[in-house]
Formats: C-alpha cells, sequence, structure tokens
C-alpha cells in the first residue's frame, strides 16, 4: 500500500456493512486510524481484529445525536482530531410497498437512519474539523436520489436529502478548509446477501440490464471512498459520483416477476 493517509484519523459510520468493512480495512491499510461506528458489536469486534491496532469499533446509534457525539468525541481522545468522515451508514427496504401505505414509523426510521443520521455525523465532524482548519467528508447516497422509485419512496427522498447536505456543506464551509462529496451507488451486493434465491434473481436481472456486465460489491467503493478522502482528489469539492456500473445509462422496464416490494407495477 502506498499509505495515502498516513498519519490520518477517520469516523465510519455504518462500518460493519459489506462496503462499510471494505473502507475500513482499505483505510487502515492506507495509514489511517479509523472508528468504526456501527451497531453491530460481534461484527464490530471481528472488524477490529482485521483492521489491526490503528483501529477500535465504538457502538453508535446513528439515529441518536448523543450517541454521534459521543463517537466523534472517542476519535478525538484517541487521535486528537478527526480528519475524515465516511457517512455511509443506512437502511433500506423500510418503505417496501407504495406510498400510500407507507406508515408514520417506516417514513422516521428511513429518514433517521439514512439522513438524520448523516446530519449528526456531519455536524459533530464539522466541529472539529473546523477547529483543524481542515477536513472531508464522503456521504453515501444511491441512484434513487437522482429518479423515481418503485416501492423505496422515502429511502430515495432521504439519499436526496443527503446529497443537498453535502451541497450545503460545501457552500458553507468550502473556504474554511472543509471539502465534502458523495458517493452515489447503485444496486451492491455482497456474498452474504447473493446467498438468497430472490437476491440472486434480482442480480441476475440486473446484470442484463448494466452495461458492464458485473454486480457491484463493497469492495468496488473502498477505492472511490479513499480517493475522495485523500489529498489526491484535493480540487474535488461539492461532487456526487455516480458508480453504478452503467446502470443508469440504459433505464430498464422493471418487471413485475421480480416482486421488488408489493405489486411492483399498477
Amino acid at each position: 500500500m502506498s499509505e495515502r493517509l498516513k498519519g490520518m484519523a477517520a469516523v465510519v459510520s455504518g462500518g460493519c456493512g459489506g462496503a462499510g468493512s471494505e473502507i475500513c480495512k482499505l483505510f487502515t491499510a492506507e495509514g489511517a486510524s479509523v472508528v468504526i461506528a456501527d451497531m453491530n458489536e460481534a461484527r464490530g469486534r471481528e472488524l477490529e481484529h482485521e483492521c489491526g491496532t490503528q483501529s477500535v469499533f465504538v457502538k453508535t446509534d446513528v439515529t441518536s445525536e448523543a450517541s454521534v457525539s459521543s463517537c466523534v468525541e472517542e476519535c478525538c481522545r484517541r487521535y486528537g482530531k478527526v480528519d475524515i468522515l465516511v457517512n455511509i451508514a443506512c437502511i433500506m427496504g423500510v418503505d417496501t410497498g407504495f406510498l400510500e401505505d407507507v406508515t408514520e414509523e417506516m417514513f422516521d426510521r428511513d429518514i433517521n437512519i439514512n439522513l438524520k443520521g448523516t446530519f449528526f455525523f456531519a455536524k459533530y465532524a464539522l466541529k472539529q474539523m473546523l477547529k483543524q482548519g481542515k477536513g472531508t467528508i464522503v456521504s453515501f447516497s444511491s441512484i434513487g436520489a437522482s429518479r423515481g422509485t418503485i416501492g423505496h419512496a422515502v429511502y430515495g427522498a432521504a439519499k436526496a436529502g443527503v446529497e443537498s447536505l453535502t451541497r450545503s456543506i460545501v457552500a458553507q464551509y468550502g473556504k474554511s478548509g472543509i471539502r465534502a462529496n458523495c458517493i452515489r451507488p447503485g444496486i451492491m451486493m455482497n456474498p452474504v446477501t447473493l446467498q438468497n434465491q430472490g437476491a440472486r434473481e434480482y442480480a441476475d436481472w440486473l446484470l442484463s440490464h448494466t452495461p458492464e456486465s458485473a454486480i457491484g460489491m463493497g469492495s468496488d467503493a473502498a477505492p472511490l471512498a479513499l480517493f475522495l478522502a485523500s489529498d489526491e482528489s484535493r480540487y474535488v469539492n461539492g461532487q456526487v459520483i455516480t458508480m453504478d456500473g452503467g446502470l443508469t445509462c440504459h433505464e430498464p422496464q422493471w418487471k413485475e416477476d421480480l416482486a421488488l416490494g408489493k405489486d411492483t407495477v399498477r
């Protein structure tokens, strides 16, 4: 490795997920000290071991402002700073179905995890970054933020909010040494997900509509996050970068037989 993040301290929210885990491992390999923020304590301890002494797991509820504040404080206590924040914690599928069937509870859970959590982490990381005079935020959006979605309307709205928040951070704090960019992935799978028959069928269908002819994996997201977190992207600010294998270059027609939510097409 080239140690592109040598001496830097990073917080990765949702660090135990497929892409989150890959980012934590790559960042530590590139020299960063990493706080793995997640609710999955068992996986967090495993990942802490995989990443080595440059990492620490901090159990964090992204929907709790106090929990997020405590996580960022722990990074400062251990490493003296916060150079990088990666916002990847999210949940999809809560609002599966049509909009008239989405309950307030479903709506709140989607917004709280996908948007409010990103806001909380940005808020507290920014407080420290402004003291330092520099810092980089990389947040994860979704292709659902840029187009209408069937069965995931609230998820798409939350991710659109993440993109807007990213641009606002740059508008307000860009001259204070802060960079913020957004990765907009398409459908990301992992080996565990693909063991499910329904997910496998969905993946096969996606493959038939993706020019890349490959399913996106968590390991595909990590190098892009590394680039945006490192000084190599010093002149990239306020951007939303789509990473979907070319899926959105060809707009497919959703098929009922894939059972994407309930009654996918009316």
